[in-house]
């Protein structure tokens, strides 16, 4: 698992691999190890159960760790059980840990999905289910948050073929 405790400017944060490249591929990863966040994040924070940031494929990628953010974040945190941001092609992938945020947010969009948390620019999905819990219980202030249960937010059209969530988005 990885743990984060205290202050940082900027994260990328996963179970598996944390890539802010500009073109990732992830075939057949997996996750079973926790990730904890605690304290104080002041920019941007890309966090996943399998990888923080995907621009590209994450093809055939399962988590079964807990996601549990509980920081006071600055700029837009991208949380899911998958990726916390991705745009590309997400396919035959699952997230069965549990995604649970009790964050401040002081600016921006907080995204929170069961396996992405934004999504971007024409993302495909196909065969891809969450049956974990994904809560939200923090202060989101007089910011927004899109939160759901297989992506949190799609932003610009994205497609979505054989998903499923079947838990408790809150």
């Amino acid at each position: 698992g990885v743990t984060l405790n205290g202050f940082t400017v900027g994260v990328y944060i996963a179970g598996c691999a944390a890539s802010n490249a500009s073109s990732t591929t992830y075939y057949n990863y997996s996750n079973s190890g926790n990730i904890t966040i605690n304290g104080e994040i002041e920019d941007e924070a890309y966090i996943g159960g399998i990888a923080g940031k995907v621009t590209g494929v994450l093809n055939g990628c399962d988590n079964t760790g807990n996601v549990t953010v509980s920081a006071k974040t600055g700029n837009s945190p991208h949380i899911g059980g998958g990726a916390g941001y991705a745009t590309g092609n997400i396919t035959s992938g699952s997230n069965s840990g549990t995604i649970s945020v009790s964050s401040t947010i002081t600016t921006g969009t907080s995204y929170v999905g069961g396996y992405v948390g934004q999504c971007y620019g024409g993302t495909e999905f196909s065969e891809i289910s969450n049956t974990g819990d994904v809560t939200f219980s923090g202060n989101s202030g007089n910011n927004t948050l899109a939160m759901g249960g297989v992506v949190g937010s799609v932003s610009i059209a994205g497609a979505f073929s054989n998903c499923s969530n079947i838990q408790i988005v809150e």
